[in-house]
């Protein structure tokens, strides 16, 4: 079986310090961006989901608890 992530980024909570991207070792996030919340902060990208391996670095490292990332079990083709 393959693991796959799928992270989701809470953009009211979130408050544009960017340690995501610096701690995201698969590069699925990137900083800064074109994007804000209604409060000014710069938000994150989830520019390559498809790397994400659900290893938890950036939820952990989010200080407002902005990040979430689920572990998502593929099927291997038999």
């Amino acid at each position: 079986m393959a693991v796959k992530g799928e992270i989701t980024l809470n953009e009211s909570r979130c408050l544009g310090c960017g340690y995501c991207a610096i701690f995201c070792k698969r590069g699925c996030i990137t900083w800064p961006s074109d994007k804000y919340t209604p409060q000014g902060h710069m938000l994150p990208v989830i520019s390559d989901p498809s790397r994400c391996t659900a290893c938890g670095n950036c939820g952990c490292m989010c200080p407002h608890s902005a990040i979430e990332v689920y572990q998502i079990l593929e099927q291997s083709p038999s």
